[in-house]
């Protein structure tokens, strides 16, 4: 009798742990701004700071996972135009990986490839099916037998859990890759500016900043 119990409350720990390992998650801010930039870049009074893997730093391991699987990468940025005018980050400033220019993707993109797959979490409506069995032997050796339809608390609750988390926790993330978008951002002269941005590669690159210089023929036939 014993060690049933003992197998039944191994099995029930060995699930929870299971379940908790694949629960949805929740979204830590990034916070740009409050950042410590050790890579650096500057070019014509522009100083270009940036920094790798800040999904997994701030907590967010699901979505520093799906970042690896999808081959993208989510990079802090902090931008100080020192230029002597106003500059637009994507036209008059861009970022290289040596001689390339890095592709930079919009937040909409970069949400759609990292973020949590809600409906992924309905497959815990599967445990509406589960059964809490319990026997019992008694002193005349005669066994009896209850079971408990736990599953139709237990599935449709987590059910609902996770997917409250997840899309909650998608909305929030959405909402920061929004909010500091430096695409196209204007960044006056003597201004600092934080953002997020996106690129396409697997590896720490070294970035560099570019300020494009346009003449003034170019800037009137661009007007």
């Amino acid at each position: 009798m014993y060690m049933k119990k003992l197998l039944l409350y191994f099995a029930i720990a060995t699930s929870i742990s299971f379940l908790v390992s694949g629960c949805a998650a929740s979204y830590k801010h990034i916070h740009p701004s409050s950042l410590n930039y050790s890579n650096k870049s500057s070019d014509k009074g522009v100083d270009f700071y940036y920094s790798y893997n800040v999904l997994q730093q701030a907590g967010n391991k699901k979505y520093g996972k799906k970042e690896e699987k999808n081959f993208l990468r989510v990079v802090s940025v902090k931008l100080t135009n020192n230029s002597g005018k106003d500059l637009s980050f994507g036209d008059d400033i861009r970022v290289f990986n040596g001689d390339t220019p890095i592709t930079i993707n919009y937040p909409a993109e970069t949400h759609l490839k990292t973020k949590q797959t809600v409906p992924t979490y309905f497959l815990y409506m599967l445990f509406s099916f589960v059964k809490l069995n319990i026997t019992k032997t008694d002193q005349y050796g005669f066994t009896t037998g209850q079971s408990y339809p736990i599953g139709l608390v237990l599935g449709p609750g987590l059910t609902l859990i996770n997917v409250l988390t997840a899309d909650g926790a998608n909305k929030k993330y959405k909402d920061e890759l929004i909010s500091n978008n430096p695409i196209g951002k204007i960044i006056k002269n003597g201004e600092t500016v934080y953002g997020l941005m996106s690129v396409n590669d697997t590896n720490y690159n070294n970035l560099q900043v570019k300020v494009i210089v346009k003449t003034e023929q170019a800037e009137k036939t661009l007007k």
